[in-house]
């Protein structure tokens, strides 16, 4: 997932509209998942483009009457306070709001919603699409925009945190009910352990962070999951921990640049993720049963 702040750039920028009063957002509160705001709208008519990312509108103060286009129709819409509005990711659409409202809007990326869909389904999360909904009851939504609109007030160090799980929580909804996997049960994982998606993006992350101390903590948030039932899952999947596989990684990494580049071993010690080259020296012979400068001359005869 992205891990920069979601910006106000990348939504559908509903601020801009004539008459729009906006009370609170969650702008500089480091949230990557979403971005949020609250704000009364006057009627307006307009034209929004397609955005890669999914759009959640709540009425907090209605009801709300609109003419709203879509996927080459129209439809005529009366809506009372704490409905829900759903508008999937990539779809443009016009609207004729007729009537003065208060919302909480929600951005919720769509990369997020593939992490979610990655750990609870096999297979493709690009194949799972939502389903516009305009508009609609659903008082989960409702209470999880609401949950987040009232941290934004709170520390931003913890809002960001609590603001993570919620996220999640919310994405796992919109897939379970909102979307063409709804009703579906999708086989799950076999042996129980972590998705084929979820292992490989979880392979992908560790391979592209392998210099860096990566723990078992950040892999768990990008699922979306506890650490320790993550770890379970994955040690489940691959047969070995997370810190096993990581210096298993490490130590072929290292093999691999020893045999075929002249860095200096104490370099290849950092690009591997090791501390320093004692510490490479003592995990490498651990695992191949000889010293990296052995190893590099016994490769090159």
């Amino acid at each position: 997932m992205n891990e920069a702040e979601f910006l106000v750039e990348e939504t559908h920028r509903f601020a801009e509209n004539k008459g729009t009063v906006v009370q609170k957002t969650s702008k500089g509160l480091g949230w990557t998942g979403a971005y949020l705001s609250v704000q009364s709208e006057e009627p307006y008519t307009k034209s929004f483009e397609a955005i890669p990312d999914i759009f959640v509108s709540v009425i907090d103060v209605g009801p709300m009457k609109a003419r709203v286009g879509m996927n080459e129709s129209v439809c005529q819409l009366r809506a009372p306070s704490r409905s829900v509005c759903i508008f999937p990711d990539n779809m443009a659409f016009d609207t004729d709001l007729q009537s003065k409202i208060t919302t909480t809007h929600l951005h919720l990326r769509r990369s997020l919603l593939d992490q979610v869909a990655g750990g609870m389904y096999r297979g493709d999360p690009a194949d799972i699409q939502l389903l516009a909904r305009m508009p609609t009851y659903d008082p989960m939504i409702d209470q999880l925009c609401h949950a987040m609109r009232d941290t934004v007030d709170e520390d931003p160090a913890s809002s960001a945190l609590f603001v993570e799980h919620m996220t999640c929580a919310l994405a796992a909804h919109l897939i379970r009910k909102h979307s063409n996997a709804g009703g579906r049960r999708m086989q799950p994982p076999k042996g129980g352990g972590l998705s084929e998606w979820r292992m490989n993006r979880t392979r992908e992350i560790i391979e592209a962070r392998l210099s860096e101390q990566l723990t078992l903590a950040e892999l768990a948030a990008d699922a979306c999951m506890g650490p320790d039932h993550f770890g379970r899952l994955f040690k489940r999947t691959a047969g070995i921990s997370l810190y096993q596989f990581v210096i298993q990684r490490r130590i072929d990494r290292a093999r691999h640049l020893l045999a075929e580049t002249n860095l200096p071993i104490a370099q290849i010690a950092l690009e591997c993720g090791f501390a320093d080259q004692v510490h490479l020296t003592r995990v490498f012979g651990r695992a191949v049963g000889t010293t990296p400068a052995a190893f590099r001359r016994e490769m090159r005869k």
